[in-house]
């Protein structure tokens, strides 16, 4: 089960779950003007985070699968602007997908997808930037907030 237990698949899942909330409970539409284009925009910018963050990861020579061994605190990039970029960028994809399905009683799902995600991964990752790199995580974590 712990190799299904990645955040793709959590989103993924609540992706699902956005689907089957906008066919069986249609209520709550939004018919916003350019709703479309907000969605679009919205998933190009969470994938667009993604992206830069795998990339700062990346030039930081760390690895960013949750629960695996942090090889350096990154703080540059995208990583000035918020501490967790690839899970905002999650978060962002959601959206873009409620509002892609019309789905007013799916937006619910987002508050409780950043839940899921802080309480499985969020808290355990911090926990270990902050055993390993002490100061210079806290002095961060002051500067940086979680989901900006």
């Amino acid at each position: 089960m712990n190799g299904l237990d990645i955040p793709p698949i959590w989103l993924a899942a609540f992706m699902v779950l956005a689907w089957l909330v906008a066919r069986f409970v249609p209520g709550l539409a939004f018919n916003l003007p350019w709703q479309g284009i907000i969605a679009l925009v919205l998933l190009v910018a969470g994938l667009m985070l993604m992206a830069a963050a795998i990339y700062e990861m990346t030039r930081a020579k760390t690895t960013f699968v949750p629960r695996r061994d942090p090889g350096a605190l990154v703080t540059s990039g995208v990583f000035r602007l918020t501490r967790n970029p690839i899970y905002l960028g999650d978060a962002l994809v959601l959206t873009s997908t409620v509002l892609w399905l019309n789905s007013g009683v799916g937006l619910v799902l987002v508050p409780v997808f950043a839940w899921v995600i802080r309480r499985r991964f969020i808290n355990a990752e911090e926990a270990t930037l902050k055993s390993k790199y002490a100061a210079q995580f806290d002095d961060w974590a002051k500067k940086t907030r979680r989901w900006v």
